[in-house]
This record gives C-alpha cells, sequence and structure tokens, in this order.
C-alpha cells in the first residue's frame, strides 16, 4: 500500500479493527495496517470465546464503557446475523465477603443492573463451590467470539470502502508538517492522523509508553464436554476465585470442549517476539487441578493455546486521545480484561479521528494519571 490517508489504524485486533469499521461506516478517508493476517492467534484478541461483564468489578469508570459495549455487542449480532455475542449470563462464585462477589453486586446497583445471589442461580448444578462460597449471577452478560467479532468488523470496513493492509507492518511512525509518514517493508504511506492499537507491540512505535507497558504470557485451556452438558444452554460463563486467583470460563461451544483461564499468573515475557509458544506441563497442572474441583463433569484437556496480556502500571486501561501528539490516539495496556469493550473504545477512537464528541467520559484512562 501507498499514497496518502486522512485518518491510519495501526494493529487490526479487536480494538483496531472496531475503530476501522466505525471509521469506515461514517464515511471517513481511512486505512488500516496490520503485521499479520487479521483475526490471528499470536497477539490478545483470539480464543475462541471471550467474557462481557457489565457489573464491572474492576470498577465504576469502567460502567459507561460496559454499559455501551453491551448495546453495541448486541447490535453486531443484529447487523451481521451473526451470534457473535451470547448472552448466557455470567456466575461469579468465591468465599464469603471476598472482594470479587462484594464489588460485582456494588457495580450491579451503581448500573442500575440485575444479579441474582445464592445457591439456586444457573450454574449452580454445574460449579462445584466449596463450602462458605457466595455465588452472583449477572444474566445480562456471557462470552463474545473474538475472531468472528473481528473478521465481522473487516469485513464491513471493507465493505465502507476502508483499505486494508494485511501482514504489512508498520516499523516507525515519522511526524511531518501536515500529519505522519509510516514506515513500511520497501515503503511508506501518510495519514494525517494515527490511531495505534498494536497492542504488545505499541512499545516500538509509541516510545514513550514503552515503559509503562509490560507483558504477562498467559495460557487458555479447553476440557472434553463428553456428556454435552456443558453448552451455553445449561452453562454460563463463570469467574471463580480459587488457588489464589481468578479463573474464567465460558461454555462449550465448539468440539474442544469448555475453555478455562487463570487471570492471574506470573510470567513475565520482554516482548511479544520473544512469547514461549509452547504450552508445556506447567502450564496444565493448576488449570487442570481448577477443573477437576469446579466442574468435575468434565473430561481430559482436549488443548491448550497461548496469548499474552499487556500491562499497565495500574492494570487500568491506557486510552490516550492526542496526548503524545495531537494527532495520534493510543489504545494499549488492557491488562487482559479488555476486549470486551472494544465495540465502545473503537466508536470512541472514530469520534475522535472524526472531531466529534465522545458520548463517554474516557479521562480516568488518560496517559496524564501517571504523571
Amino acid at each position: 500500500m501507498s499514497g496518502r490517508s486522512d485518518i491510519a489504524v495501526i494493529g487490526l485486533g479487536a480494538m483496531g479493527a472496531s475503530a476501522l469499521s466505525a471509521l469506515a461506516q461514517a464515511g471517513a478517508d481511512v486505512a488500516g495496517f496490520e503485521r499479520y493476517d487479521s483475526p490471528h492467534d499470536l497477539g490478545s484478541s483470539h480464543g475462541e470465546s471471550r467474557l462481557v461483564r457489565q457489573a464491572y468489578a474492576e470498577g465504576e469508570r469502567y460502567l459507561p464503557l460496559a454499559r455501551r459495549s453491551a448495546e453495541l455487542w448486541r447490535a453486531l449480532n443484529a447487523g451481521t446475523g451473526e451470534a457473535i455475542y451470547t448472552e448466557c449470563g455470567v456466575h461469579y462464585a468465591a468465599p464469603a465477603g471476598a472482594r470479587l462477589t462484594c464489588d460485582v453486586v456494588r457495580a450491579a446497583q451503581a448500573a442500575g443492573l440485575p444479579v441474582r445471589t445464592g445457591a439456586d442461580i444457573p450454574g449452580a448444578d454445574r460449579i462445584i463451590c466449596p463450602a462458605g462460597y457466595e455465588r452472583v449471577f449477572e444474566p445480562e452478560a456471557g462470552f463474545a467470539r473474538p475472531e468472528a467479532a473481528i473478521a465481522a468488523w473487516l469485513s464491513r470496513a471493507r465493505s465502507a470502502g476502508a483499505r486494508v493492509a494485511m501482514r504489512t507492518p508498520v516499523r516507525h511512525i515519522a511526524r511531518t508538517p501536515d500529519g505522519f509518514t509510516l514506515a513500511l517493508d520497501g515503503g511508506a504511506v501518510k495519514a494525517r492522523r494515527v490511531i495505534v492499537t498494536a497492542g504488545g507491540w505499541t512499545g516500538d512505535l509509541a516510545a514513550p509508553l514503552r515503559a509503562r507497558l509490560s507483558l504477562q504470557r498467559r495460557v487458555m485451556s479447553w476440557f472434553a464436554d463428553p456428556g454435552g452438558l456443558h453448552g451455553p444452554e445449561s452453562l454460563p460463563a463463570f469467574v471463580l476465585e480459587a488457588q489464589g486467583g481468578w479463573y474464567y470460563g465460558a461454555p462449550a461451544i465448539g468440539p474442544d470442549g469448555v475453555k478455562i483461564g487463570r487471570h492471574h499468573a506470573d510470567q513475565p515475557c520482554a516482548h511479544p517476539d520473544q512469547l514461549d509458544r509452547a504450552p508445556g506441563p506447567e502450564d496444565a497442572a493448576d488449570v487442570t487441578r481448577f477443573a477437576r474441583s469446579a466442574l468435575p463433569g468434565l473430561g481430559p484437556m482436549t488443548r491448550q493455546a497461548v496469548c499474552f496480556y499487556t500491562m499497565s502500571p495500574d492494570e487500568d486501561f491506557i486510552l490516550s486521545f492526542g496526548e503524545l501528539d495531537p494527532d495520534m490516539a493510543v489504545v494499549a495496556g488492557l491488562s487482559g480484561h479488555g476486549f470486551k469493550f472494544a465495540p465502545a473504545i473503537g466508536e470512541a477512537l472514530a469520534a475522535w479521528a472524526l472531531d466529534e464528541t465522545r458520548a463517554i467520559d474516557l479521562s480516568a484512562f488518560a496517559l496524564a494519571r501517571f504523571g
């Protein structure tokens, strides 16, 4: 690709694909650049299913984003005719008085969302909890299919006129008097405004963020559903506190069965290009122990896949609109819980690029909070 675009989006995972789609459908002159094909399994926007929650235990600052994202997930289903988002609910469980369940209830009350508590809630017959655990069920939640979502956003963007360059890594961004020059392998393109949604590669393009970001390797696992009793009609998505961390999962939607992952772990990685992408026995031990105790109806592990979290210092998002440069926006540091917000963040990026008023106040996520 060569020439000039009004707006360039660098990185076409969930955030970039959503922004590209919103911009193209608004009639913008926009081009998107992706170092691999998209969707792909080398970043953070893959894994068959990702939880979508609104009663957000991570803090009330997320609630407007969560509400708007849920609206846009439903609209994506309606617009594509696909079940990209499945609202099967989310089942939470933790020891009595634990922060997880208390914060979910508090967030639900703040947002006016329904939740149910007690033992007689969906998933209680499939998910086994130790004595003394509290359960909370959020019905207006569920999971989205990341690969399908990205493919849908990119299809919409192309149909609306966006230019998309796959297998085209941007090596450098240089400021010019009238915008930016993006250095590609064997060429360059120009743009008036730039949106950087490059995930773990953000520090390569936006050097001031390099010291603010770190990578953590994570492994997702799937367990067989031999009786066919753990699909979305009978098993909600879930988040459980166990073994010193949060385990999350989604019902079986394919032949590999139920997906389970551990949110908290400590497997630092210096750069995505150095990530160990081969799961080993040590990656299976804890999650297998959890699966056997919490979901005893499952069969053996069927497969594992590696991804990574790009962490910010406080584990809140970095949504930077014009802070590094008046014509540059950067989304980074999503810290393993950003995917569900991709529709609303993409919408906000498009509004910024088009000089429109953003519907949601995102100042709490500005880079400036770090001083």
